[in-house]
Formats: C-alpha cells, sequence, structure tokens
C-alpha cells in the first residue's frame, strides 16, 4: 500500500483538506460551546492561517502547501521505479514517513478536539467560570503534546525500525522546531507594539 503513488498521493490530498475543515468545525463549536467560559486568543496556531480561520475561510497558501508535499513525493516515486535504487527506495518511504505522519497525527487531534467539544456540549456543567487561553499557552500545550507523540514514535522507532516511522518521527521534530519559530514570531510581534500611554 506504501509503494502505490496514487494511493498515497489521494490519501495526502484527502488527509490535508479534512485537515483544515476539521479546524473550521472545531472552531465553530468551540465558539458555540466555550464562548461563555473561555476566551481563545488564537484557534489556528499556523500564523499563516489564523486570519482566514478566524473568518471561516479557505486560504489558498494551503493548497499550495499540498501540490508541494505531493510533488516531493511524486519526483521522488519516479526515481524509485527509474533507477530501482535502494537509495531512492528509503528515501520515498522517509519523505512518505514525513507528510503522512504529520498529517495522521493532525487530523487524529482536530477529530479529539471536536469529540471533546462535543462531549462539553452535552455536558455543559463541566464548565464553569472565566478563562483566558492565550496564543503562547496554545503553543504550549501544542509542545509539551508533540514531545509526547515524539517519545511513542521513538519506541515505535526502537521496537520496529524502519524509514517510514523515522520520517514520522522527523515529522515531529520538525513540528517542535515549527511551533519554537511561532513563538518567537509572536513575541517580537508583542515587543514591536508601542506600550500603552498612560
Amino acid at each position: 500500500m506504501l509503494d502505490n503513488i496514487y494511493f498515497i498521493i489521494s490519501l495526502v490530498i484527502i488527509l490535508s483538506f479534512l485537515d483544515y475543515f476539521l479546524t473550521l468545525k472545531y472552531v465553530k463549536l468551540a465558539k458555540e460551546v466555550l464562548a461563555k467560559h473561555v476566551e481563545i486568543e488564537e484557534y489556528e496556531l499556523n500564523p499563516n492561517f489564523q486570519k482566514n480561520i478566524r473568518e471561516g475561510k479557505y486560504n489558498l497558501r494551503h493548497l499550495r502547501g499540498i501540490i508541494r508535499d505531493c510533488l516531493v513525493l511524486v519526483v521522488l516515486y519516479f526515481f524509485v521505479s527509474k533507477i530501482s535504487s535502494t537509495f531512492y527506495y528509503t528515501l520515498f518511504h522517509f519523505a512518505e514517513g514525513i507528510v503522512l505522519g504529520e498529517i495522521i497525527i493532525t487530523n487524529s487531534f482536530h477529530i479529539g478536539q471536536i469529540l471533546e467539544i462535543k462531549y462539553l456540549k452535552s455536558n455543559s456543567s463541566l464548565l464553569s467560570g472565566k478563562w483566558k487561553n492565550s496564543y503562547l499557552y496554545s503553543l504550549t500545550k501544542e509542545r509539551y503534546r508533540t514531545i509526547s507523540l515524539l517519545v511513542l514514535v521513538f519506541l515505535l522507532l526502537i521496537l520496529k525500525p524502519s524509514t517510514f516511522i523515522f520520517g514520522v518521527f522527523i515529522s515531529q521534530i520538525f513540528a517542535l522546531l515549527t511551533l519554537k519559530i511561532w513563538r518567537k514570531q509572536y513575541l517580537r510581534k508583542l515587543r514591536s507594539k508601542p506600550a500603552p500611554s498612560s
């Protein structure tokens, strides 16, 4: 199944669009269910998509990302099929792990968020008080969730080594680095804002 390029590309496209629309679904539900109790600074962690997610719109940069990921896989697959090199075969499965690992993990997280919100909707007595969920807190929470996944994938890599699982492991390293970059960008933006006049 992992050697079928048509299946892999279809999976990348479907899961990538699902990721975006699950985010929109979560935001809609969260605004409906959590609004009385939780003030969320940003529902979307990626600064490139925040404005569109707030407005409930699709961002074409997302489509460019899908095309880029698919092109990388198709080019690698072309080398694998034409050259029949072990190196390219290994590299192809490694790239599959990076691309699919990140998308599958992100989608599973969104599904968990939606199920949690739906549960809270039918059990509203569990929510009380008022809480502000800052963007920095969301980034921190995501960092620790990614670290816990990294530990799990690392153990899988030790127990059942494969280039695909190694790719999934690297996808979570990239995710941690990306979160660090977004945090630095946000803090820089905060520092550049003029202080309120007293």
